[in-house]
């Protein structure tokens, strides 16, 4: 990784290095060390999408245009994500966020977020652990049949899917577009991992949540 940083003449390829060698020293316990690196990254408002419409030419205004939404979603969902996951604010305003993230799929995509995404399914998962905090079970199961939806759909997703929508044009996605470490099928990880949190110990019992995990195997 550090000789990628000092050789590499690719600017992206040597970012990609600085932030995984970065957080490696976060996830060995050096996070002064990793924030250091961070902090040496550009801001996104001057990166290069964001600054180069001047220098374009007409044909390249549009293509620039939805590629700046594209991205300014995946910034905004990403920050979303972390007010849900670490659960940085009180469960009755983590709600209205999880629905006003639900909403954001609906301006991007003109419709309904996909029923086959990994990040829905861990979504809806997250909407029904916030329910059950709350003493809502009868909505945390129906929101979590829709993760359980979503998870199933995703492991069976084609090669390539390709949509469209006003704000993003032609949408293509490539199965091969999302891999993690884990190589099990997202309803194993779900069954064995994502279950497994203490906030589904109160219904662990119930027979709603077994028809969950035998619906999982």
């Amino acid at each position: 990784g550090e000789r990628i940083m000092k050789y590499c003449p690719d600017q992206n390829i040597r970012l990609r290095a600085m932030s995984t060698l970065a957080f490696n020293h976060c996830e060995m316990g050096r996070k002064e060390v990793g924030r250091a690196i961070y902090e040496t990254f550009p801001s996104v408002e001057y990166g290069r999408e964001n600054q180069m419409w001047w220098s374009l030419s007409e044909e390249e205004w549009l293509p620039n245009s939805r590629q700046r939404i594209e991205l300014g979603f995946d910034i905004l969902s990403a920050g979303i994500y972390t007010l849900i996951s670490y659960q940085l604010l009180p469960d009755n305003e983590l709600l209205a966020v999880i629905e006003k993230r639900l909403a954001l799929d609906k301006i991007l995509y003109d419709s309904e977020a996909p029923d086959d995404d990994w990040g829905n399914a861990r979504l809806y998962y997250h909407y029904a652990r916030t329910l059950l905090r709350l003493n809502r079970n009868t909505e945390a199961f129906e929101k979590l049949k829709i993760a359980v939806k979503c998870a199933k759909g995703f492991d069976n997703r084609p090669e390539q899917i390709v949509k469209n929508s006003i704000l993003l044009g032609d949408i293509i996605i490539k199965r091969s577009d999302f891999e993690t470490t884990d190589s099990r099928a997202l309803t194993e990880i779900m069954r064995d991992k994502w279950l497994s949190d203490e906030d589904f110990e109160p219904v662990r019992g119930t027979d709603e949540f077994k028809a969950i995990i035998e619906e999982l195997s």
